[in-house]
């Protein structure tokens, strides 16, 4: 009788593995036969090399982060040394103290250069200094072998009172030296 009760209980074990292994292989098969959802697959990956969520990029020298580049979403060109970002947002620094910080739309990097350039759909790229002020613009490059800011773009800044206004600027890091290239003007609170 022991004999019977353990080929009945083999034989049904035998039959509950083989079902679940069958339901497996089913869920498996309905699952690679849907198309993907749009959340799954964000990026046209016809092109692209890499895509990534949660990009983080950022440039050392000596030991000391000199700028950090964070973005929500990146396609990365790895035969073109270019990466695009959406929701950007960048942090300069000078000897690890922070110096600036950019928040825009979209952007790009040049990988092999390390230069990047910034533009907002809407709203103006707010650079936001250590000193108080905020420059505003609409599109702004950063040229990392001079360390320095660029924008042909109309040109806003704010801070201590006064407002200043012109087109294209050209801002040196390192010097923390910022020149309004063309139609400055200047207004001071009465």
């Amino acid at each position: 009788m022991q004999k019977r009760i353990r080929l009945i209980r083999g034989g049904f074990a035998g039959i509950v593995l083989g079902l679940v292994a069958f339901l497996g292989y089913v869920a498996l098969q309905q699952h690679s036969a849907r198309p993907p959802s749009p959340s799954a697959a964000p990026y046209d990956l016809g092109e692209v090399d890499v895509g990534i969520q949660g990009f983080s990029y950022r440039k050392t020298q000596s030991g000391m982060v000199q700028w950090h580049v964070e973005a929500e979403k990146a396609q990365v060109y790895e035969s073109q040394h270019r990466a695009i970002l959406e929701e950007v947002q960048v942090q300069l620094f000078r000897e690890q103290e922070r110096v600036m910080i950019l928040r825009a739309d979209k952007g790009t990097i040049d990988t092999d250069t390390n230069d990047f350039k910034l533009t907002n759909r809407e709203d103006d790229i707010a650079v936001q200094l250590a000193n108080g002020f905020t420059i505003f613009t609409s599109q702004l490059s950063w040229v990392d072998a001079r360390q320095e800011i660029r924008t042909t773009a109309p040109v806003r800044i704010r801070g201590n009172g006064l407002t200043i206004t012109g087109t294209g600027l050209v801002g040196n890091l390192e010097k923390e030296e910022f020149t309004i290239l063309d139609d400055v003007r200047v207004e001071v609170p009465s």
